[in-house]
């Protein structure tokens, strides 16, 4: 682990944090080599998907015509394997004791990006689905996980009401793009 901060690593130096050994880190990629076998949906028709998404050509008409979809339930991010974003709040333990605590949350929640004082830099739904899908399909997640954060298992297809799940994103990604690419004057 890399905190980034010289405050960071000293709080690696808690006992709670222990360095992954080689054992430990071949056991990750041999479960991650398992679960991706197991997924029957390929994801390989993402690519132009997340070349569209990276490159920044999605147009704010089709993140909000994604946004407008969602009903801001949260299913999605609580059935996805791969969502692991939290909050931290406290919570009484006595009369006046409280210890801080990691919660499970989800950015596609409208208070998980809220700041102290009410401030909030994504509101709109369509905001936080565009940070949601970015971060699912985004280069730079590949680069680090060297592959796209959905591992194909059709649980937010499942859940989601506003029929919006990855698969439905990627299709009305993929062809609203194209067809404004189709649509543009040839660069002369």
């Amino acid at each position: 682990m890399v905190a980034g901060t010289d405050k960071g690593e000293a709080l690696f130096t808690h006992p709670m944090f222990r360095k992954g050994t080689p054992t430990h880190l071949a056991r990750r990629r041999q479960i991650l080599d398992d679960v991706r076998k197991r997924f029957k949906l390929a994801t390989s028709w993402y690519w132009s998907t997340v070349h569209y998404i990276t490159s920044e050509q999605v147009s704010d008409a089709t993140w909000e015509q994604i946004g407008n979809r969602c009903l801001e339930c949260g299913g999605c991010s609580y059935m996805c394997p791969t969502c692991t974003c939290f909050t931290v709040t406290e919570r009484q333990v006595g009369p006046a004791d409280f210890e801080r605590v990691r919660i499970w949350d989800a950015c596609a929640l409208g208070g998980f990006t809220r700041m102290a004082g009410g401030f909030n830099p994504r509101r709109a739904a369509h905001d936080r689905r565009n940070r949601r899908f970015f971060r699912k399909l985004a280069h730079y997640f590949i680069q680090r996980e060297l592959s796209v954060a959905c591992v194909g298992c059709g649980r937010c297809v499942e859940v989601c009401h506003g029929d919006i799940g990855m698969p439905n994103v990627v299709e009305i990604v993929r062809r609203t793009t194209a067809e404004s690419e189709r649509h543009e004057p040839a660069a002369s």
